[in-house]
């Protein structure tokens, strides 16, 4: 993960939601974007890299032209990656409230042709769970992802799914 690639022709992002402006001004809003690593964040990171076992972990913030890492474990000095080739823009643009769980990633055609999948590191296992904010009138935002990768496809039995929610929502 030393560099992320431009995505890959045949890739093919999330749909962009209509009301994706008003995230991004929510988000903006925040001063949270290129803010220093804390290590109350880093601890969740580190922690979910130990409890699943997976080289990778990052607390993710997709803005306007990126997905920004607010905490990273396993990416080096890495601090963002092309918005395109987001593997967390599906589970922010879906709204759903439930972690996005992708065991093999060749097997699911939203990241087949990810460059991260089809070239180092290789990406072949992915959950990302939504980190939910609610705005001053009550109006959730996904802003980012609390998401975990491996090289090697795997299971993620029930527990490891309870587990990756909890670490999500003390982000």
């Amino acid at each position: 993960f030393e560099h992320i690639p431009m995505p890959h022709p045949k890739h093919v992002p999330a749909p962009i939601p209509e009301d994706e402006e008003g995230r991004l001004n929510f988000l903006s809003s925040l001063n949270i974007l290129d803010t220093d690593s804390e290590e109350a964040f880093d601890r969740i990171t580190r922690a979910a890299g130990t409890i699943f076992r997976v080289p990778i972990v990052l607390v993710c913030l997709l803005d306007r032209e990126r997905n920004w890492f607010k905490s990273r474990h396993g990416v080096g000095d890495l601090r963002e990656a092309d918005r395109q080739s987001s593997f967390c823009q599906h589970v922010i643009y879906s709204k759903q409230r439930d972690p996005l769980i992708v065991c093999d990633t060749l097997k699911d055609s939203r990241y087949e042709y990810s460059d991260v999948v089809i070239n180092p590191p290789h990406i072949r296992f992915y959950a990302g769970f939504p980190l939910v904010m609610v705005d001053a009138d009550g109006s959730p935002w996904t802003l980012g992802t609390l998401c975990v990768y491996d090289v090697q496809p795997r299971e993620f039995p029930p527990e490891h799914r309870e587990a990756l929610c909890m670490l999500g929502r003390l982000v």
